[in-house]
C-alpha cells in the first residue's frame, strides 16, 4: 500500500469508517470508503470530537514530518 493509501486509511477511520479493496483480474482494481452519517446532539459532543480530532491530527503531523521536512 502506498503513503497515499495509508493516509485515506488512516483519516477514514478517524471518522469511524471503513476502506476496504476489491480486485478482479483482468478487471482491475476499486478502492471504496464508507463514511457514517451521524446527527450531532449538542455542542458538548462537538467539543469532545474536536478536541479529539485535534489530538489525532497532531499525532498524524508528528507522524509524518521527517516525509514533509
Amino acid at each position: 500500500m502506498e503513503i497515499g493509501l495509508s493516509l485515506v486509511k488512516a483519516l477514514v477511520e478517524l471518522h469511524n469508517g471503513c476502506t476496504y479493496v476489491n480486485t478482479e483480474i483482468k478487471d482491475g482494481t476499486e478502492f471504496c470508503v464508507e463514511l457514517p452519517i451521524r446527527k450531532i446532539k449538542n455542542s458538548l459532543n462537538t467539543d469532545l470530537r474536536e478536541k479529539s480530532m485535534v489530538s489525532k491530527v497532531e499525532k498524524f503531523n508528528i507522524e509524518f514530518s521527517d516525509i514533509y521536512n
